[in-house]
């Protein structure tokens, strides 16, 4: 990659551990970039400054979530499936809280009719109180009605009716 002043670094990315626990090393040589810059660089294809977020950054997560986010809109096709989704979710304490963290979710999903949809969705570092695998069920009643059901393996879930309007 090129530095700027004609001169070129490598940009070094290494991803070792379990999906619960990825562990990123982003390095560069000579050393010129620093982790949001090699970030940027693999994002834009230009080095950036800092994130300007209060919470801290973490490579592990822009990586992850970009690349496994590209991946998906080009195998849900080849799979027959309408939804594929890569995102960071926010972790969240006891009283519904942020923590800061955030874990992986995917989910897939297909249209099975005009109105209804089904998917599911796995949460990689979920807490044991939590869902780590998920059922959504999505019903379109009208064209401004919709109900919605998600339940998971830790016994969390819940029925919802949407009310929409666009203007």
């Amino acid at each position: 990659m090129d530095r700027g002043q004609g001169g070129k670094a490598l940009v070094v990315i290494e991803l070792h551990g379990t999906p619960k626990k990825p562990e990123l090393r982003m390095s560069s040589d000579p050393a010129v970039y620093d982790q949001a810059q090699i970030v940027s660089l693999i994002l834009t294809g230009s080095p950036g400054g800092q994130p300007s977020s209060g919470k801290g950054f973490d490579p592990t997560a822009a990586v992850a979530t970009a690349v496994l986010g590209k991946l998906a809109d080009q195998v849900a096709p080849a799979l027959g499936l309408d939804v594929m989704r890569v995102e960071g979710q926010d972790v969240k304490n006891a009283q519904g809280d942020a923590t800061g963290d955030t874990d992986t979710r995917v989910e897939v999903g297909k249209y099975i009719t005009e109105r209804i949809y089904l998917s599911y969705a796995h949460i990689f570092g979920a807490p044991d109180d939590a869902n780590q695998n998920e059922a959504h069920v999505e019903y379109r009643m009208t064209r401004r009605l919709i109900m919605e059901s998600v339940f998971g393996d830790a016994g969390q879930g819940g029925v919802d009716a949407l009310w929409t309007y666009r203007f």
